[in-house]
C-alpha cells in the first residue's frame, strides 16, 4: 500500500537521462498521495498510466473515471485554474 518508487538511468550521447516511476497502490483511500510524485515543476513532463483491476469489470469505468478526475484536479491546481468536472 502507498507508493512504490523505481528509477532507471542511462547515458545517451553524453547526456544523462533519468526516468522515475511511481506506482500508487491501496485504492481510492490513497488518492491524496498523488501529490507526492507530482509537483508544479514536473507535472508537464510526466507520463500518466492508469491501470485498473480487470477482475472486477463492473467497476472498471467507475475506477478509471475516478483516477482520471483525481489527476485532472491535481493538474488544475498546478495551473491555478478552477477545476470543472466534465
Amino acid at each position: 500500500m502507498g507508493i512504490d518508487y523505481q528509477y532507471a538511468r542511462r547515458t545517451n550521447a553524453n547526456r544523462k537521462e533519468l526516468m522515475s516511476s511511481y506506482e500508487l497502490g491501496g485504492g481510492r483511500e490513497q488518492s491524496k498521495v498523488l501529490t507526492t510524485p507530482l509537483s508544479k515543476e514536473n507535472y508537464r513532463d510526466a507520463f500518466y498510466v492508469v491501470i485498473v483491476d480487470l477482475s472486477a469489470p463492473h467497476s472498471l469505468i467507475d475506477s478509471l473515471t475516478f483516477w482520471l478526475e483525481e489527476i485532472r484536479k491535481q493538474v488544475a491546481l498546478f495551473n491555478n485554474e478552477q477545476f470543472i468536472s466534465a
